[in-house]
C-alpha cells in the first residue's frame, strides 16, 4: 500500500487554501495539476477562517461522486482516513455506492488491488451511477431470451402474424383465424358463437322482416304485447 504524502511545512497557507477552494468548487483539472507540481498537497487540511479543519480534497472528490478524482486522489496517497471537522472520513461523505466502493476497496487492499479504470479526460464529468446502472439493465434485458408467448390485447393477433409461437391462454396459430369483421379470433370460440347464432336466427330474420313491412326505422325496442313483438312472433311461427 503505498504510504500517505506528508504535508511539507514549506507549503504556505494560502497555497493550501486556494487547493482546498478548487476542491470545493470541484475544478478537478486545476487539483491535477497543482498535485503534480507539488504532490504535498493532496493530504492538505488547514484551519479555516473560524479554526475547524477543513475538508480534504479527497472528502471533496467523494462528495462530488467524481471516481476519476477519487482513483487520481488516491494514486497519489490520499489518506482514506482524513477526518473533516465532524470527525467524517472520506467514506463517510461518498455520494454514491461506485465511489464508495472504490474508497472501502483501497482502504482494505491498497492500490495493488485497486483496478485500472478505463481513463477519460480528467476534469470531464463521470455519469452518475444512477445512469450506469440504468444502461447495465437495458443491456441485461436486451440479453435475456425473447419470450415466446404472446400477451395483452393484440397476443392473438400477433401469434397470427407469426410474432409469437402462442397466447397466454396457449393458443396456436391454428387455433386462431380472421372473422368477417377481420378481428383475429378464436377459432373454437368463433365456432361455439355460430351455433349459439343459430338458436336464434330464426327470430332475427323474422325481428328485421317484421320491422320492414311495419316501416320501423331507428331504435325500437320490441316490448312483448307491442305491434313490432307481435308481428315478429307470427312471422316466426
Amino acid at each position: 500500500m503505498v504510504s500517505h504524502v506528508a504535508t511539507p511545512c514549506d507549503i504556505t497557507l494560502s497555497d493550501q487554501h486556494e487547493f482546498l477552494n478548487c476542491a470545493r468548487e470541484f475544478q478537478w483539472d486545476q487539483v491535477k495539476r497543482k498535485i503534480n507540481s507539488e504532490p504535498g498537497l493532496v493530504n492538505v487540511q488547514p484551519c479555516g477562517r473560524e479554526g475547524h479543519v477543513r475538508w480534504s480534497a479527497l472528502h471533496q472528490a467523494s462528495l462530488s461522486g467524481n471516481s476519476d478524482a477519487v482513483r487520481f486522489l488516491l494514486e497519489h496517497g490520499a489518506a482514506t482516513d482524513a477526518l473533516n471537522s465532524d470527525g467524517k472520513t472520506p467514506i463517510d461523505v461518498a455520494k454514491n455506492k461506485c465511489v464508495e466502493s472504490i474508497l472501502r476497496r483501497y482502504a482494505t487492499y491498497g492500490l495493488a488491488m485497486s483496478p485500472t479504470p478505463l481513463r477519460t479526460t480528467f476534469g470531464v464529468k463521470t455519469p452518475p451511477l444512477s445512469k450506469v446502472m440504468k444502461v447495465m439493465k437495458i443491456t441485461k434485458a436486451m440479453k435475456k431470451k425473447k419470450s415466446k408467448i404472446a400477451k395483452g390485447k393484440k397476443g392473438k393477433s400477433m401469434v397470427y402474424k407469426g410474432k409469437f409461437e402462442k397466447t397466454v391462454g396457449g393458443l396456436r396459430k391454428e387455433d386462431i383465424a380472421k372473422n368477417k369483421a377481420g378481428k383475429v379470433v378464436s377459432k373454437r370460440l368463433s365456432v361455439r358463437g355460430k351455433q349459439s347464432y343459430g338458436n336464434i336466427k330464426g327470430w332475427v330474420e323474422a325481428f328485421m322482416k317484421a320491422r320492414a313491412e311495419l316501416g320501423v326505422t331507428g331504435f325500437v325496442l320490441i316490448k312483448k304485447g307491442s305491434s313490432l313483438y307481435t308481428k315478429t312472433k307470427e312471422l316466426c311461427q
